[in-house]
């Protein structure tokens, strides 16, 4: 340290004019950001700048969207129903689809009413892109997938609604007449269910979920899959239906394992269910004749007024799988 005062002085200085020329770099670096700050605070006092109101979203027009469209065949053709069945599900979830009114008014939204969520639903189910139906329904992807499993746990919920394979001879004698008006001349009588296999792709599971990879591949299928058993009756509709098993389970194994042969093995009387010749024959299960006994003349027989009823299972999976 220098000790001479007029060193000292000439330091003082010289630090003081140092101190100064930072000062003066750091307000010329700030001037820009505070001249801006200044602006935007000038302008939001004399309302030059001010926040935009919020948006109130509104939904589609469930009311104007019925009168145009109902009594149209796109109707039937985009819900896969009439507008009257359409009225009956509706009925069926709408005490047991929740709406939040507060909430929804909270940001600033309509309420979701049942009506289109059901609506998104139906339309997603149909085969109709998740898109352009939240866009049409005007509702985010995010509301869209909510509203749909609400409503498909909705569905499930209610017991009309469930699927039942018929046990009681008065439920078998029912079933069994609308096959029969199906059956050419009436020739099949006692049919209550006709059942078959089907094979979704799915993607394949790694080692740590299954044990065995490749039994999830379906050689005959050319595609990972699982084998999902069904019960089908005379209007298509599943009376049961189950995953078995990995994709290159045999159908006669795989019904045992989804327990859909007990159902058919206890139905009582005479009362059968018609199967593909994939099936083992048993006391109630009567599957198609194959080989070389198809070649017999009853037993082609058979096969002809069998497969009028057993394609109801294949028209089934069609309307479970196929896009509008």
């Amino acid at each position: 340290m220098n000790n001479n005062p007029a060193c000292q002085d000439l330091d003082a200085e010289a630090e003081e004019e140092d101190f100064n020329e930072l000062v003066d770099l750091v307000v010329s670096c700030r001037a820009p950001a505070l001249a801006v700050v200044a602006h935007v605070s000038q302008a939001r006092k004399s309302n030059v700048i001010c926040r935009s109101p919020s948006v109130k979203e509104q939904r589609m027009d469930w009311e104007s969207f019925l009168s145009k469209y109902n009594s149209k065949p796109e109707y039937i053709r985009h819900m896969r129903m009439p507008a009257e069945d359409f009225d009956v599900l509706l009925s069926y979830v709408k005490p047991l689809l929740t709406l939040d009114e507060k909430q929804s008014l909270r940001r600033g939204a309509t309420p979701i009413i049942p009506e289109l969520k059901l609506y998104c639903c139906i339309r997603w189910l149909a085969g109709g892109s998740y898109s352009d139906v939240a866009i049409h329904v005007n509702v985010s992807i995010t509301s869209f997938f909510r509203v749909v499993w609400e409503t498909v746990d909705a569905i499930n919920k209610v017991d009309a609604l469930k699927m039942h394979f018929p046990h009681t001879p008065t439920e078998c004698f029912s079933a069994a007449e609308a096959f029969t008006s199906l059956s050419y001349k009436s020739a099949i009588t006692n049919c209550v269910s006709v059942i078959d296999g089907y094979n979704p792709e799915i993607k394949c599971p790694t080692r740590s979920k299954v044990g065995n990879v490749r039994a999830f591949f379906s050689g005959h299928k050319q595609k990972n899959c699982v084998n999902v058993q069904a019960a089908v009756d005379a209007y298509c509709r599943f009376q049961f239906i189950g995953v078995a098993g990995p994709g290159n389970m045999r159908d006669r194994e795989a019904i045992k394992r989804c327990g859909l042969l007990d159902l058919v093995e206890s139905l009582p009387g005479n009362y059968v269910a018609i199967l593909d010749c994939a099936y083992a024959v048993k006391t109630h299960s009567v599957p198609l004749f194959f080989g070389v006994d198809k070649l017999t003349p009853w037993c082609d027989n058979f096969n002809f007024y069998g497969s009028q009823l057993r394609i109801r299972s294949e028209m089934a999976f069609t309307l479970a799988s196929t896009a509008s």
